[in-house]
C-alpha cells in the first residue's frame, strides 16, 4: 500500500512539474497566434473594427493598448495603428478617451495632449462626461474612461465633480448602472480602474 502511495504521489508530482513547465510555453503559443490574428485583420488603412459602424477608434486603441502589454511596438502594425488613431476625427467622448489611454506612451503623445485638451472641454456641467461631446449629462462608463485619461491634469475641483457623479450611478448593491435599467460588470470595473 505504501509503495502505490508513492508511485502515485510520483505520478501526480510528475504531472504537476510538466503542466507548471509547459504553461509558460503555452501561454507564449496563445499570445503569438493572438497577434497572428490581430495582425492578419489590420485594415490596410491601419485600424481595426468589425461590421458594427462606431467601433473602429474603440477596436483599434485595445490593440494598441494589448501590442502595448506584450511589448509589440516596434512593429509597423503598431506605427500604422497610433497614425491612424492620431489623425482619425474623434467623434465622442469615448473615442477620445481612448485615443488618449492608447496614444500617451508613444511618439505621437501630443496628439493624446491634443485629444486630452478637446475632452477636458467635452465634460458635462458640473457633472462627468457622456457620449457625445455636447452631452449635458453624464454616463458612467464615460466619465469614468474620461477620468482615467484625464490623469492628473484635471483639476482637482472637476475631479470631486466627476467622480460624484459616478457615485450618483452607483447602486446600494454596489455595481454601477449603464442606464436607468441595469447595472453591469463592465461599467463597475472601468469605474473601479
Amino acid at each position: 500500500m505504501r509503495r502505490l502511495a508513492h508511485r502515485l504521489f510520483g505520478s501526480v508530482v510528475a504531472v504537476a512539474t510538466v503542466g507548471l513547465v509547459s504553461a509558460p510555453s503555452f501561454a507564449q503559443t496563445a499570445a503569438d497566434q493572438g497577434i497572428s490574428f490581430l495582425i492578419g485583420s489590420q485594415d490596410p488603412a491601419g485600424s481595426w473594427g468589425n461590421s458594427r459602424p462606431g467601433t473602429t477608434v474603440r477596436d483599434t486603441a485595445t490593440v494598441v493598448d494589448a501590442l502595448q502589454s506584450l511589448d509589440r511596438t516596434q512593429t509597423p502594425e503598431f506605427g500604422a495603428a497610433t497614425f491612424w488613431l492620431s489623425v482619425e476625427p474623434m467623434q465622442n467622448a469615448d473615442d477620445l478617451s481612448r485615443t488618449v489611454l492608447a496614444l500617451s506612451n508613444t511618439s505621437l503623445s501630443f496628439s493624446a495632449d491634443d485629444a486630452r485638451a478637446r475632452l477636458l472641454l467635452a465634460r458635462a456641467p458640473r457633472s462627468g462626461w457622456g457620449l457625445s461631446l455636447t452631452d449635458t449629462a453624464a454616463a458612467s462608463l464615460d466619465t469614468a474612461l474620461a477620468l482615467r485619461a484625464a490623469g492628473h491634469s484635471l483639476d482637482p475641483l472637476l475631479t470631486i465633480d466627476a467622480l460624484s457623479a459616478l457615485v450618483g450611478e452607483q447602486n446600494l448593491d454596489g455595481p454601477i448602472r449603464w442606464s436607468s435599467r441595469q447595472s453591469t460588470a463592465l461599467e463597475t470595473a472601468r469605474s473601479r480602474a
